[in-house]
This record gives structure tokens, sequence and C-alpha cells, in this order.
């Protein structure tokens, strides 16, 4: 489900960062990028400003604790919905 993915990183959330209805953020943060969900990824164009920001400064983790051992950064921006790369 797309929607389960943040739209700046791919990472995979629990519970859709947008809501099920995809419309309705729910300003939590990502614990890998960082981004509020529906601040920094509210269009197309904020997530790819936002997305370019976060590898050029190397992509780290905003929670580091929680990143998984064999974390894979281009197989979790694959994930990324299709609109918002």
């Amino acid at each position: 489900m797309a929607t389960l993915f943040c739209r700046i990183c791919g990472l995979e959330h629990s519970e859709p960062p947008w809501g099920a209805d995809g419309q309705c953020p729910t300003y939590e943060f990502c614990p890998c990028c960082g981004v509020e969900a529906g601040y920094e990824d509210y269009t197309p164009s904020s997530a790819s400003f936002y997305r370019q920001a976060w590898l050029a400064e190397g992509a780290a983790w905003e929670l580091p604790k929680l990143k998984p051992a064999e974390w894979n950064l281009l197989r979790q921006l694959e994930n990324i919905p299709l609109e918002f790369r």
C-alpha cells in the first residue's frame, strides 16, 4: 500500500503518514528522514526539495536506534510513491 510509505525517503510506516484516505496527514515525524507528514511532504515539489537536501546531507537517520541492520537506502527510495519521486 503506497500510503504506508514516506513521501521523502520511502520508509514503510505501520500507519499511513497521510491517513487511510491519503488526504489527512498525521503530522508525525519519520524516524528515517525526519520529515513531518503534512509539512515538508505536502506537494511533489516540496517532497523533492526536502529529499534532495536530506540526501545531500548524507541521508542520516533522524532516530538512528531504529535503523535496521540490513538497511539499504536505494531499495528504500524505490518505495516512494510515484507522484512524489
